[in-house]
């Protein structure tokens, strides 16, 4: 069900500062005491935060904007570093029959855009190794725009790594954002742990003095922690707003797709999607299975408007 909806996002009305990234702006945290909820117009597009949704056209909306602003948030500037693999593959690659990819299993949104705003909310998964010795797997939870049938995509998650070598296991996971072609970059002082509740959104804003420009927002419901970075596109890229997704992927890592580490399940929640006059939710989305051959590695599911991402053991 599709219903209309007020989604201006002012981008010259920000209050970027500088980051580590010469390219990359940081978004200013609000003053001490901010309430998003209390905040008029100007205020909340200054300091990056989305304008709420009418309450009566989208309800839904206005109770995930009211959900998520409402907490105490610590808005940091984004201390930024370029990952050392280079991430490829970032497009959706379909598989021979239905809503296969060797890449991909969540959701993809194709009808009513142009879309400019996606979000979407996960709990981090412990990752372990599925097999016995050493070895590298890897994957990536993220929400987008763009990937199914355009150049494109613009997209904010976590990152999360498993490797074993001579008996000695490491895991990490982490906060990123990219804009692809573009690689990915992590931000450094947004901790992320298993366990911890992620909200992630991603925004087109138009051209803003002859350049394309988006924000992605990357939020620790659990630890409080929030980070907003503003984007330019790669030269020569233009976002195309012709889809949106929430995504469990399988990497490419400096060339070769990764293996996948054992994450169990993973469920996308408080899923909503923006065009300039609707919001829809991830109940509008098609399934997208990963498989490798005839191999199932995970599988994407439809749960009311959320999206069920299940390790297969059998991968």
């Amino acid at each position: 069900m599709r219903t209309r909806t007020i989604n201006t996002v002012t981008a010259q009305h920000m209050r970027t500062v500088p980051t580590n990234f010469p390219d990359v702006q940081g978004i200013a945290p609000p003053p001490a005491g901010f309430d998003p909820l209390k905040a008029e117009r100007n205020t909340l597009l200054r300091h990056g935060f989305p304008l709420p949704p009418d309450e009566t056209r989208s309800p839904d909306a206005a109770r995930i904007w009211r959900q998520i602003m409402g907490r105490k948030l610590n808005h940091v500037v984004p201390e930024l570093r370029e990952r050392p693999e280079q991430k490829t593959r970032s497009r959706f690659e379909r598989g021979i029959a239905g809503l296969t990819s060797p890449n991909w299993s969540g959701g993809v949104a194709t009808a009513g855009g142009p879309f400019n705003y996606v979000s979407g909310a996960w709990i981090v998964p412990a990752v372990v190794a599925p097999a016995a010795g050493n070895g590298d797997w890897w994957s990536v939870a993220w929400v987008g725009i763009d990937g199914d049938g355009s150049a494109d995509v613009l997209q904010a998650g976590t990152g999360h790594h498993v490797n074993v070598s001579n008996g000695k296991t490491t895991v990490e996971y982490f906060a990123w954002y990219e804009w692809y072609p573009f690689g990915w970059t992590e931000i450094t002082n947004l901790k992320v742990s298993p366990g911890d509740a992620i909200s992630a959104v991603v925004r087109y804003l138009g051209i803003v003095n002859g350049a394309g420009k988006g924000t992605a927002t990357v939020t620790n419901m659990t630890t409080g922690q929030s980070a907003t970075v503003s984007l330019t596109p790669p030269p020569g890229t233009i976002l195309a707003g012709n889809c949106v997704e929430w995504i469990m992927e399988r990497p490419g890592i400096n060339g070769v797709l990764a293996e996948l580490p054992e994450y169990e399940h993973i469920t996308f929640y408080n899923t909503l999607a923006c065009t300039a006059n609707t919001t829809i939710s991830g109940a509008e989305a098609q399934p997208i299975t990963m498989t490798d051959g005839s191999t199932t590695l995970s599988t994407g599911a439809l749960a009311t408007s959320d999206w069920d991402c299940t390790f297969s053991a059998a991968s």
